[in-house]
């Protein structure tokens, strides 16, 4: 197994982590914020943090399988990347250069790209194929 393949296993899992983890508490924090709210009669939709946790959980997910070298966890972090990817030059075209944000989406853009030129990879690829194999 290659250095790329290796080292890059163990930075997109933390990567993942991280990211799942930083949006599973920015999301249970927004929840308990709606439920003080629906405890003072205001009117509150919990649908987007649900939709937050359930992102967020399978995030987590996704980077456990990348850890253990999963086939599954590489198709969904594809997804992942790729969703992010289009996320990142969304924000970056809407906000547009010489906004506040324009170092914040161009490095989520950069790094987005990074993680999913890794994951499509031949040598990745056929690391978790085989690995996939193995079990």
């Amino acid at each position: 197994m290659s250095k790329v393949v290796n080292w890059g296993h163990w930075i997109v899992g933390i990567l993942f982590t991280i990211s799942g983890l930083g949006l599973l508490i920015s999301e249970t924090a927004s929840l308990v914020g709606g439920v003080r709210n629906v405890l003072h009669g205001e009117p509150v939709s919990f649908y987007s943090d649900y939709l937050g946790l359930l992102w967020s959980a399978t995030m987590v997910l996704c980077a456990w399988g990348i850890f253990k070298w999963r086939l599954w966890a590489h198709y969904l972090a594809l997804f992942f990347g790729v969703v992010n990817v289009v996320v990142a030059v969304a924000a970056v075209s809407s906000w547009g250069l010489g906004s506040k944000w324009e170092v914040t989406f161009i490095s989520a853009l950069v790094l987005s790209l990074l993680v999913t030129t890794w994951l499509l990879l031949p040598a990745v690829r056929r690391q978790y194929v085989q690995r996939s194999l193995a079990i």
